[in-house]
């Protein structure tokens, strides 16, 4: 029998590993908008941010995928 405390420890660092692409893409974000590297007149601002965004969360959704998957196989 597994110990409870230890099981909570392994599910959250699951959740940390999936989490960190989504939570890094965002950080980047916000590091391009305060170190002043885009302005307001940056051409396709938007267009990246979405890309940004989408890289970071299709980056979680398939780290999620791998974790999921190594619980099926136990």
């Amino acid at each position: 029998m597994q110990n409870p405390l230890l099981a909570k420890f392994w599910s959250l660092l699951k959740l940390a590993f999936v989490l960190v692409p989504w939570v890094l893409s965002m950080y980047a974000l916000y590091w391009l908008d305060a170190s002043g590297m885009w302005s307001r007149d940056t051409p396709h601002r938007g267009k990246m941010s979405v890309i940004l965004l989408v890289s970071g969360m299709l980056s979680s959704f398939i780290a999620y995928t791998y974790v999921a998957g190594l619980r099926r196989r136990r």
